[in-house]
């Protein structure tokens, strides 16, 4: 709450509502990439197959479905460690535990410039 997070340390205070704003847009990504999976990317690979070429999905959608599983697993893991005290969270190691997983995105983009 605010008033806990006033009694807390000014460092730890401070990166409170970064934190915040991180699972904030986190979940909001991923609500975004999960409604382009069932709206546009499914039903062009099943009940619209055919209206454009497999290519051009591929092209399109490259590996979406990986980096919607990806965006889960992190705000899984974000909401795992926001339920610890403020002081005990580890953000920074959060993220480096992704590094593997956050090379789904080099494919994407690239895709995305061409």
């Amino acid at each position: 709450s605010l008033e806990n997070t006033r009694q807390l340390p000014k460092e730890i205070q401070a990166r409170q509502l970064p934190f915040q704003e991180i699972i904030c847009t986190e979940t909001q990504y991923i609500r975004q990439i999960g409604l382009l999976i069932a709206h546009y990317l499914r039903p062009l690979q099943n009940e619209l197959e055919g209206i454009i070429s497999t290519m051009d999905i591929k092209t399109i959608f490259c590996n979406i479905e990986d980096i919607f599983k990806v965006s889960k697993k992190l705000l899984q893991a974000l909401q795992e460690e926001e339920k610890k005290e403020p002081e005990m969270q580890n953000i920074g190691s959060l993220f480096i535990s992704f590094k593997r997983d956050f090379g789904v995105y080099p494919p994407y983009c690239t895709s995305q410039s061409t």
